[in-house]
């Protein structure tokens, strides 16, 4: 035997490396580059940059929703769990349960406008689910949008989350304008979806306001349900 074939033996070829990453890996890939992109198209240019992110992220789509969901899902978790002072947690008997349900109700919606956004998208064509998950994730932006803005509020007033909620006619105009502005933020990504797979106008003209309003009520009904 020669002493090429003893070294094969002795020093096997190792297995080619391969371009597998795990979810953290994307997760931190999505953060440090495609997301400072898509903040700035969501923000800078509403209507043609929202689209934009349907059109030319299909390649990416599936594993950019996942990540806006688990952010979001992070975003009311935590953000509940700091904003809300210990002495409520005890009153209300608050455990770690209830922040996991608060955390899953914008999950909940996301995932209410991705379902009714596919049905209307497989009316006129053959969409893929992993793809329309983005509808969703993008839906998340204006959510964390919310929570961010009532996190903050609760630095500047006693009022608890749970009393912004129940008392909506002390919010103040303001709060009305800021609340429309969320609704209609939300209206125009399913919008920019519809268009972006070839919906026509019309469609998507009437169809997004009804996505929105649908989710909201099927989400009350989730709540209902599960507290």
């Amino acid at each position: 035997m020669s002493n090429f074939e003893n070294y094969q033996q002795n020093n096997p070829t190792p297995p080619p490396p391969t371009n597998q990453s795990s979810f953290g890996d994307e997760f931190k890939s999505f953060y440090k580059g495609d997301f400072k992109s898509i903040m700035s198209l969501f923000f800078s240019s509403p209507i043609d940059g929202t689209r934009s992110i349907f059109v030319s992220r299909s390649d990416k789509a599936y594993t950019s929703a996942l990540i806006l969901f688990v952010s979001v899902f992070l975003v009311y978790f935590v953000g509940t769990y700091l904003a809300i002072p210990e002495k409520f947690k005890d009153a209300l008997g608050l455990e770690l349960m209830d922040f996991i349900k608060i955390g899953l109700l914008p999950i909940v919606f996301m995932l209410f406008a991705t379902l009714l956004t596919f049905a209307i998208k497989s009316s006129s064509g053959k969409p893929e689910f992993k793809t329309e998950l983005l509808t969703g994730g993008l839906s998340g932006i204006p959510m964390a949008v919310l929570f961010i803005f009532l996190f903050g509020l609760r630095f500047f007033g006693e009022e608890t989350f749970g009393e912004l909620f129940r008392d909506p006619q002390d919010l103040g105009t303001f709060m009305v304008v800021f609340l429309l502005f969320i609704f209609l933020m939300l209206v125009n990504v399913v919008q920019q979806s519809l268009k972006a797979s070839g919906s026509k106008d019309a469609i998507a003209w009437y169809a997004s306001p009804l996505v929105v309003l649908l989710s909201f009520y099927f989400t009350y009904k989730f709540v209902d349900a599960i507290f």
